[in-house]
């Protein structure tokens, strides 16, 4: 088989038939339009292709092992109702991606207000830009409990 090339199957999407993948198969679903799951050689990707208001999308619904195939059913089966009532799943999902979540709003509030130069790593060993708003040990104790208490909850919380 040609490199970049998928040797394509028609059947049910069920956890039987996705675990007898080979890489470089994609399964497509009979009974769901646009179903499919793609094996690579390292994991197999749920996927749906809709077309919405004329243009043709692709949503990745998951990865198998994190999610089920009759949960990547389901989701397929509420995304084809969103695009059949007009809305486009994917504009919807680039939205929520652009808005910021807390663990955002967190790092740049130490970089900005703390002077942490480096707010990628919170475990990092603390360094603070000379001239920064608040002393030193200030800095270090907003990054602490930032990190040790509002993080681990609430970083991946958008903000609306």
């Amino acid at each position: 088989m040609a490199k970049g090339t998928l040797r394509s199957i028609r059947n049910k999407i069920s956890r039987r038939t996705v675990e007898a993948l080979q890489p470089g198969e994609r399964l497509t679903d009979t009974e769901i339009k646009g179903f499919v799951v793609r094996c690579f050689t390292d994991r197999k990707v749920y996927s749906l292709k809709l077309f919405v208001t004329g243009r043709q999308r692709t949503m990745t619904i998951g990865t198998d092992g994190i999610i089920t195939p009759d949960a990547a059913r389901r989701k397929a089966i509420e995304l084809r109702g969103m695009a059949a009532a007009g809305h486009d799943p994917a504009t919807d999902r680039e939205v929520r991606q652009q808005k910021l979540t807390i663990g955002e709003v967190v790092c740049r509030f130490l970089a900005e207000h703390c002077g942490l130069i480096d707010t990628k790593d919170l475990r990092a060993r603390f360094a603070v830009k000379p001239g920064a708003p608040v002393k030193h040990g200030t800095a270090q104790g907003y990054r602490d409990s930032l990190r040790d208490h509002v993080l681990p909850i609430l970083s991946n919380r958008t903000i609306d």
